[in-house]
């Protein structure tokens, strides 16, 4: 969390709460602004209180305080909703690396991979050619535009942020082409983890329009192959300047074990590039996948 907060944030936290229907009832000229809510569990509406200015030195405490309030409310870690309440034009992919022994540093190749899985996403969401060869220009625009977050040292944890392109002029529906992006990583991941639910490769083979391509599975067989046999959790954080598609909300926290994911990316590979060079023999690797034992499942995603 933050510890010190702009005039901007603090007008971005005022709009939030004016978008979820909160009620200003203090008047015009007060220096503690007092919000009405939902009701508790009396039956009477929850209150928040705000600065009026950020330039009051106990801004920090009570936006703070709101912060923790809404997250309580809205059952939402308070770190997603402080950077959707003061970054609403950003989309955020978070990361969070569990390895399996204890240790302080993780490798380099991780970053590599990731600005690959946004790079190669971009330049599909620009070319939808199944199986694109080399690098587009639109990809690199967009790993320019991307900042990576502090990580935590304790949990390996980051947050890249995406800023989102304004809405067009000309068509107001249209959407960004950064949005776009983000939310055929969402499906690609989601794709991934129905494949090793259902073991069925075939949620992977034939998901490359919303989705990922081959080089896209290539690319995540290296970022889980660099993780080096931790978990790797994704989740989404989407700024609320741009409407979500309804089967992406509420999409929880992706989970996956490298040694239970690496085979099906494998299989769906292989079944692809087959699809392309009809003489081209897939490995047996497909039949061992089916037959990956059920319990195991829980330790994919969660």
């Amino acid at each position: 969390m933050r510890y010190i907060y702009t005039n901007s944030q603090l007008e971005a936290l005022k709009r939030y709460l004016e978008a979820k229907n909160w009620r200003l009832v203090t008047g015009a000229g007060a220096s503690l602004l007092i919000y009405e809510g939902p009701l508790d569990d009396m039956h009477h509406p929850i209150r928040l209180a705000l600065p009026a200015s950020a330039e009051f030195v106990d801004t920090s405490s009570y936006i703070s305080k709101a912060l923790n309030l809404l997250s309580a409310i809205e059952d939402r870690p308070a770190r997603d909703l402080e950077e959707a309440i003061m970054h609403p034009g950003s989309d955020f992919l978070r990361m969070c690396m569990t390895p399996s022994v204890p240790t302080s540093t993780v490798p380099l190749s991780i970053i590599k991979y990731v600005a690959d899985l946004m790079f190669d996403s971009a330049s599909l969401e620009e070319d939808a050619h199944p199986s694109f060869k080399g690098r587009k220009n639109r990809g690199e625009e967009m790993l320019e535009k991307c900042r990576f977050g502090q990580p935590c040292a304790e949990s390996f944890d980051w947050s890249l942020e995406v800023p989102i392109s304004p809405a067009s002029l000309d068509d107001a529906t249209q959407i960004p082409f950064e949005r776009r992006v983000m939310l055929r990583i969402a499906r690609g991941l989601l794709s991934i983890r129905r494949a090793v639910q259902g073991e069925n490769v075939a949620h992977l083979t034939n998901d490359q329009r919303q989705g990922f391509n081959p080089k896209l599975h290539e690319t995540m067989r290296g970022l889980l192959r660099s993780a080096e046999n931790a978990q790797l959790e994704f989740s989404f954080v989407w700024g609320s300047e741009y409407a979500l598609p309804q089967e992406l909300n509420g999409m929880p926290a992706l989970r996956f074990v490298p040694d239970l994911v690496l085979p099906f990316l494998e299989s769906a590979t292989q079944s692809l590039h087959m699809w392309r060079d009809p003489t081209r023999q897939v490995p047996d690797i497909q039949i061992n996948v089916i037959g990956l034992p059920r319990q195991k499942e829980s330790r994919v995603a969660k």
